[in-house]
């Protein structure tokens, strides 16, 4: 049985967070014609990248856990940011 640790749980919170504004940034594609697909990279990029640079900068103990939910949240952020090219 492993610990749960604080940087768990901010990651986890971390990946509701991101669903949230890239959902929210497809959602704005679909209302605006002209509206670009770099808003929704840059933000899918930054919530991809910030959360393993904090695990490889090492600045908290984290468990087995954190590293599976990072690469289920890489995945999920990468789906939800190709729908987008879908509804426009």
């Amino acid at each position: 049985m492993s610990i749960i640790y604080p940087l768990d749980f901010a990651i986890f919170v971390w990946g509701i967070a991101g669903t949230y504004k890239i959902r929210q940034q497809v959602q704005l594609l679909g209302k605006q014609k002209k509206y670009s697909y770099q808003p929704i990279v840059l933000t899918t990029v930054i919530f991809i990248l910030v959360p393993l640079i904090v695990l490889r900068l090492n600045l908290a103990k984290y468990s087995d856990f954190s590293i599976v939910l990072v690469c289920i949240e890489i995945f999920w952020f990468g789906f939800l940011a190709s729908r987008g090219r879908n509804i426009a």
